[in-house]
């Protein structure tokens, strides 16, 4: 009878800690999805004209998105790992609800 409680008590515990760990990861990755890539400006200057000011105004465009994608997958790598905590407490619950 003891036992019984037990595993139902790990098997509740392990569920709700799967939902929460599985909310979460959406919530990051709700996140990632939301950051944005800004648009480049027009160079202020042609290659001819600055070609100084040209590759400066390029770069700063390139280094913005580059940014950007580094916040994203931060984000992602955050989510994947808390939707493999959520597999594997949905699997203990699974697995303690067989026994």
């Amino acid at each position: 009878m003891a036992l019984s409680l037990v595993f139902k008590a790990l098997i509740g515990l392990a569920g709700i800690g799967a939902g929460a760990a599985g909310l979460w990861a959406a919530h990051l990755w709700l996140r990632a999805s939301k950051i944005t890539i800004p648009e480049m400006e027009s160079p202020q200057a042609s290659v001819e004209d600055g070609p100084a000011l040209y590759a400066y105004t390029v770069m700063v465009g390139v280094f913005e998105t580059q940014s950007a994608f580094a916040q994203s997958s931060a984000l992602n790598a955050r989510a994947a790992r808390w939707t493999a905590l959520a597999s594997a407490l949905a699997a203990t619950a699974a697995v303690l609800g067989v026994l």
